[in-house]
């Protein structure tokens, strides 16, 4: 998946069945990240590889450049995922892309 010229992800999911037909399944989620990425500035090469637990919580394992960076964890407590909170999620994964070293 190709962010801009000066940037790259590739974005996988494990699980997405356990995904609510709301949130765009695993495409809608690898599509947030990569918008969430976009609004990033900097030159990186990034992996992320999202684990979908259940309707309502959801794993990041990312890499950027090639460093692993601290695990990210979402999950909602009182329902299930909906499209606005992967995209919190989203942001939160290029928050965590942009503030490493």
């Amino acid at each position: 998946m190709s962010i801009d010229q000066s940037a790259a992800a590739e974005c996988t999911v494990i699980g997405g069945e356990k995904l609510p037909q709301e949130t765009g399944g695993a495409a809608g989620i690898c599509a947030a990240v990569t918008e969430a990425l976009k609004a990033q500035p900097g030159e990186r090469s990034v992996r992320v590889q999202i684990q979908v637990k259940s309707n309502s919580w959801l794993v990041a394992r990312i890499e950027r450049d090639g460093a692993a960076l601290p695990e990210q964890n979402m999950a909602v407590a009182d329902s299930k995922l909906t499209k606005g909170s992967v995209e919190r999620f989203a942001r939160a994964i290029a928050q965590a892309v942009s503030t490493a070293g």
